[in-house]
């Protein structure tokens, strides 16, 4: 899939807002106060190791940090993390995260229904930072160990 694909298909789903209900998720938190107009500086499709879109990532700029939104699909229950890379490499999906990874985003759970939902706002980067880079999630086992599991290269809208 090529960039200019991607930001089609992330631009297609933002403007009929059906994705995943990502925009009722940042409205119904109260986070939506801190987005000036609920529309994304940044998108990318969350795409798996079988090269299937599996979810969206949204980032919203604000003045009290980055806001980053993520929705995924068809995701095995348990406890989830993703990183932030600088780099917008999702070309090999390996084990353990990478040392050049900027910002860590913990504390994400999938249900029995295999959806996961979480806001996240934090001011170790800002939109503009990231942009072309990748979001990278993980799956976490109860031993500490982490496995890759999906990934994303952040495009600007």
């Amino acid at each position: 899939m090529t960039i200019t694909t991607v930001r089609a298909v992330v631009a297609g789903f933002l403007s009929l807002g059906v994705l995943f209900g990502v925009e009722e998720a940042v409205q119904a938190d109260g986070m939506s106060s801190l987005v000036r107009n609920n529309e994304p500086s940044a998108a990318a499709s969350v795409i798996n190791s079988q090269g299937q879109i599996i979810g969206v990532a949204q980032f919203f700029q604000t003045q009290a940090g980055m806001l980053v939104t993520l929705s995924l699909e068809k995701t095995p229950e348990g406890v989830y993390s993703a990183y932030i890379s600088r780099t917008g490499a999702c070309s090999s999906f390996g084990l353990q995260r990478q040392e050049t990874d900027d910002v860590a985003l913990s504390g994400m759970n999938a249900g029995k229904d295999g959806r996961v939902r979480a806001e996240i706002l934090t001011d170790a980067a800002t939109v503009q930072s990231v942009r072309h880079g990748s979001l990278v999630v993980f799956a976490n086992d109860v031993s500490g160990q982490s496995r890759r599991i999906a990934c994303a290269v952040i495009q600007t809208i």
